[in-house]
């Protein structure tokens, strides 16, 4: 009987099927990349949130941003690419959060401040008026 190439029978092309796929599966197993970018935006993130006053107004979000952050190094540090993107997400998340109660605790703060100074200026208006007679315009003589 006459073969081709392409005739082979199916039992020998199956374990090469299998072999190519395990191998293309352990490369691309160890082909995942360090999650350099992530760790670079959790890291500026923290940085914003501390200088939007993270400290002062967000110090539990901004600890668990950090904390994250450091856990995320560690894995990255271990080879462990999957854990660090994660933990470095979580890191970037919980530092914008951070960042947002900053701006809103200031932005409270800046409210609360104008709010006494328009009540100090309406008591003082108020005071003027009690104080001084309201000037009466001229009548003009009737003929």
């Amino acid at each position: 009987m006459h073969r081709t190439p392409d005739s082979r029978p199916s039992t020998l092309r199956l374990p090469a099927a299998i072999a190519l796929c395990l191998a293309a599966g352990l490369a691309a197993c160890a082909s995942v990349p360090m999650p350099v970018e992530e760790l670079a935006m959790a890291r500026s993130a923290v940085a914003n949130a501390v200088s939007a006053g993270g400290e002062e107004f967000a110090a539990g979000a901004l600890q668990q941003a950090r904390d994250k952050l450091a856990r995320a190094d560690a894995a990255a540090g271990q080879d462990k690419p999957d854990e660090a993107r994660t933990l470095a997400q979580q890191a970037e998340a919980d530092a914008q959060v951070a960042a947002a109660r900053s701006r809103a605790a200031k932005a409270q703060r800046t409210l609360t401040a104008l709010q006494g100074d328009n009540r100090v200026l309406q008591e003082e208006m108020e005071r003027q008026s009690r104080a001084a007679p309201m000037p009466v315009a001229p009548t003009s003589p009737r003929n």
